[in-house]
């Protein structure tokens, strides 16, 4: 599912808030993180504009 900044994260949606960081679990601050990232919502862009055969007025995202 999209982030509400517009990238595509790779588990969870919107889970990029800097205060799980500071939880006290063994790994935490990497574990709990999961922002977008470049090579995910390019990946997702490509797949919808290659494979779904979308036009441009068709509002899916």
């Amino acid at each position: 599912m999209q982030n509400d900044d517009g990238g595509w994260a790779a588990f969870e949606k919107n889970i990029d808030k800097s205060f799980l960081a500071w939880l006290p679990v063994e790994e935490g601050g990497t574990l709990m993180l999961d922002p977008s990232t470049a090579d995910l919502t390019g990946r997702t862009l490509e797949f919808l504009g290659n494979f779904t055969h979308l036009n441009q007025y068709q509002y899916l995202l």
